[in-house]
């Protein structure tokens, strides 16, 4: 059981706004692709969380999470 709580967590923070903690990650950041903000934080920056790009362009992605 704690196993499944612990990858439950993991998921769960792979899956989450990097600025609020709280909404799903929604937004990519262009030209960079990277995935890090929700729609409702996703004008909070103008650069990239994770490697510094400058955003040139956002686009709005839905995720679909699978069983493997």
């Amino acid at each position: 059981m704690e196993d499944i709580v612990r990858e439950n967590e993991e998921m769960k923070q792979k899956l989450v706004c990097t600025v609020c903690h709280d909404k799903v990650r929604c937004i990519v950041f262009l030209p960079c692709c990277h995935l890090f903000a929700c729609e409702r934080c996703d004008y909070s920056t103008s650069t990239c969380m994770k490697c510094n790009t400058i955003v040139k362009e956002r686009l709005k992605v839905i995720q679909s999470v699978q069983a493997e």
